[in-house]
């Protein structure tokens, strides 16, 4: 028997059940049935909002990003806006365990470009609000930026580094290299 919840008749109500089905089972771990069943919807109902499974795991991937973009507060400190990223991402691996390791990680060669090209567009909005950060603090040295070191190389380097840092030690050497780099 399915369970019988609030009538989930948007896509973004489902990609909610989508994230909380993640939150249960990983990110991979969940299909078109768990949401299903619950959101108390048939399964071809939840092919009306999804073509299949893959497309599902995608589109929440980019509700979660989405939803951890948004939560970044504004600050006039880039350093502190750093360590929101940082606290935001680990609030993330909390919640969605392996997250940022495992996605997108079963996605097949057919979708793998529309997933790229998701993601893509939600870093690019990470790094355009990483420039504007650094735009805003005025605290960083005067010409420190040049051909090389561009505010556009520096918000790339950090949010490589910052998805693949593997724990605390890793973001605070991070942390402290851009403190040192540009103060």
């Amino acid at each position: 028997l399915y369970k019988m919840k609030k009538h989930y008749t948007t896509k973004e109500n489902l990609l909610e059940v989508c994230k909380e089905c993640a939150k249960e089972k990983g990110i991979n771990g969940f299909g078109m049935r768990d949401v299903a069943y619950s959101s108390g919807l048939a399964l071809g109902t939840i092919y009306n909002y999804f073509a299949d499974k893959e497309s599902m795991i995608i589109e929440t991937l980019v509700s979660i990003w989405k939803e951890f973009i948004s939560s970044i507060p504004n600050t006039e400190s880039f350093i502190e806006y750093l360590e929101s990223i940082i606290n935001i991402i680990d609030d993330i691996e909390k919640a969605y365990p392996n997250f940022i390791k495992n996605h997108p990680r079963h996605i097949t060669d057919s979708k793998v470009e529309k997933a790229k090209e998701l993601m893509t567009r939600e870093l690019q909005s990470i790094k355009e609000q990483i420039i504007n950060a650094l735009n805003n603090d005025k605290s960083i040295r005067i010409n420190v930026f040049n051909s090389v070191l561009t505010k556009e190389s520096l918000a790339r380097f950090t949010i490589k580094n910052i998805l693949s840092a593997k724990n605390k030690e890793d973001k605070d050497v991070l942390l402290q290299i851009v403190k040192c780099a540009i103060y």
